[in-house]
Order: structure tokens, then sequence, then C-alpha cells
């Protein structure tokens, strides 16, 4: 099977940061830098009602084996209640402790805690993005912090709108989804100038519960989760486009991810509905207009997450597993994830801790030979 570094080097034009050679002779040393995927994190929830802790799993991809709670492994310490997001920015990886009000900093190459910052004064950590040399989390008391990745010290803060949640950065802004806490009553879109530090808050009236931002293909997306009838069935659900203070409806889905490159975004739909409805795995390409059907989801019991990684091709969907006494989804035992190219195809199978809810790519910069000769040799 074709490990990370090939899969990463075929990207080389596009992922190359620095090109060296050892002397001016065209038969010397040439080497290049390029940002590989190492593999995958995969942030377990827990199971509050159970009492068992939010923890972090790891699948590598070149040993194709998953090692199960390795921040407590490393630190002796668990991520706490409802771990949520986690994401891999220079040489660490944040992890966001919900109920902990803390967001985890670790050595993305040994896991080791470097610090753990605290949003207390802010409301409850949500959701991770970075971008022009920082990392902000979204606060559930309407707030984004701005993470100095070098002092690990909270620099900025921005009032936004209520209950953000998911976020992008793109060039000089930050884009937050605001949720409103499914309320319905005042959800909005957030846009953060990060030079000037002005807000400034989008509404429509399809931005109902937005729960994520996205970006593909230039163009710009929002996840929302719509609300809810008087029979508690989801309505109103999808991925939505943002044009020039207009929306559209591009697909139904309750989750999803972008290939920004390749210009499709992969949906999972899913709503909450009774009798209940089979979830569905599509891909819209961006290009045509096109929504096609990705996979048959026969692999997946009940969805949890998804993730897309630029670098292999891979889309990542989370589970929950299947109680066996009971038949019924177990929210509260382990889980797995199931890697597939962006075909479809079938590549990888690992087991998670319990409540998959969110992934990560670890990303890594390494050296490679890419032509002439290393050999020391002076004959």
């Amino acid at each position: 099977m074709m490990n990370y570094k090939f899969l990463s080097l075929a990207l080389v034009a596009l992922m190359t940061l620095t090109f060296t050679s050892c002397n001016e002779s065209d038969d010397g040393p040439r080497y290049v830098q390029a940002i590989v995927s190492k593999g995958l994190y995969v942030v377990n929830a827990g199971n509050q009602r159970s009492g068992i802790d939010g923890s972090l799993t790891y699948f590598d991809y070149e040993s194709e084996k998953a090692s199960q709670g390795v921040y407590q492994a490393r630190n002796h310490k668990t991520l706490g209640v409802t771990a949520n997001d986690a994401l891999v920015y220079g040489s660490k990886l944040y992890i966001v402790g919900g109920e902990e009000h803390l967001v985890f900093v670790a050595d993305n190459n040994t896991v080791t805690e470097q610090m753990a910052i605290s949003t207390h004064s802010y409301g409850t950590p949500r959701h991770l993005a970075a971008g022009a040399g920082m990392v902000f989390v979204s606060t559930y008391d309407g707030y984004v912090l701005g993470i100095d990745t070098l002092s690990l010290q909270v620099t900025r803060n921005y009032k936004v709108g209520s209950y953000p949640e998911g976020m992008v950065v793109l060039g000089n802004a930050l884009y937050v989804a605001n949720s409103d806490y499914a309320q319905g009553e005042k959800p909005s879109i957030s846009c953060i100038n990060l030079s000037s530090g002005v807000v400034e808050n989008f509404t429509h009236n399809d931005v109902r519960n937005p729960v994520d931002m996205l970006y593909c293909y230039g163009r710009l997306f929002y996840l929302d989760s719509g609300l809810y009838d008087e029979n508690w069935n989801q309505k109103d659900y999808g991925v939505y486009e943002i044009v020039s203070g207009t929306v559209r409806k591009v697909a139904d889905a309750t989750m999803a991810a972008a290939d920004e490159m390749g210009g499709v975004i992969y949906v999972i739909n899913n709503p909450y509905s009774y009798p209940a409805t089979e979830p569905t795995y599509s891909m819209v390409n961006l290009n045509s207009g096109q929504v096609s059907t990705f996979i048959d989801g026969d692999d997946i019991i009940s969805p949890c997450a998804i993730e897309f990684d630029p670098l292999t091709g891979y889309v990542i969907i989370t589970s929950y597993n299947l109680n066996p006494d009971t038949g019924a989804v177990g929210y509260n035992l382990p889980g797995y994830a199931v890697v597939y190219d962006k075909y479809g195809n079938k590549v990888h199978t690992f087991e998670t801790g319990v409540g998959p809810s969110a992934i990560c790519v670890s990303w890594a910069l390494e050296t490679f030979l890419v032509g002439g000769d290393d050999d020391d040799d002076d004959d």
C-alpha cells in the first residue's frame, strides 16, 4: 500500500516550501521539504451520562494501526467531559475540552502537553480554526478568542453572534457560524476583519442554525442544522452558499467536509426524524453542480463526524457502534472510523473511543530526496 510520503509527493508542486541542493552541480543531491499527512487524530467526546471522559485516538497511516487514549497515556490526564474539536497547526496539536473550559496544547509528535489555556472568562469553548499565525477558538458566551501560537496566550478576543460554533479563515477574514443554540431567534454569520478587528454580522431568512463554515473552490459555504417542527422532525438543514449577500441551498446535509482544491463537498444527510430517516452519503461537484452518491453507507452504523484529508485525498467518517445486548446505537460504547479514498473505495477501518465526534489530520514538514546522489563519495 502506498504510504503517506509518496501520496503527498504527488502534490509537491502545490505543497513545496523549500528546494535546496548541496552544490552547484546538477549531479548533487536535491531535496524538497513538503507538508505531509502522517495520520489522523479522532477526538472522542466520551459520554457524560455514563461518566466516560473524553479521549484521543491516533491512527498512523504508515503502520495502519490505531492507538487509543494517547493523550491520557502520555500526560496522565483525561480531556475531561465533552471534548469537542482538535486542530494541528505548526508543530502543535490543539484540543478543545468543552466542560473543562480549556484548550489543551500539545506537541504534535509526542502529544506531550505544553499548556492548558483557560477560556472560563469567555464561556465554554467549542471549535477551532487557524491562520495568520493564530489559533482561534469559539465560545458559547459569544466570543472568538485568538491564541498566539508562540506565547500560547489569549491575545485577542472578538464579540460575535449568539452561540458561535465552526469557523474558517479566508485570507484576512475569519467567518464564524453563530448557531443561536437552535433557538431560531438571532442566528447569524460573523465576519471578523483580522487586521482591524471589526466584526460584521450577516443575517438571512435561510440562516437558521449555522454550525460550521466551509471554503471550497474559492466559494464560501455554511452548514445549517435547521430547526425542528412540532413533532421534533429536523427541517431546513443543509449546506448553503453565500454569494454577494444572498444565500442558496447546495445540498441536504447534516454533516459536511470540503475538498477545497478539488471543488467537491462530501455530505452526510442524517436528519433527526420519526420514523428515522436512512442516512445518505453524497458528493457535490461544485464545477458541474451535480450531486452523486459517494458510498452506500453499509459500513456506517450511525455517522458521527466526517473530514477530508487534502494530501492523501482520503474521506474519513466516524460512527457509533451497536450495543450487542439491545441492538440499539451504543452511545456509551467505543466507536470506529472508516477511511475512504475520494472515489468511495474503503482503505482503512480502525477503532476509536466513545463518541468519535471530531477528526483532524496530523501534518508534518518532511524532507525528501528528489534527485541527484546523496552519497558523500569523493572518488
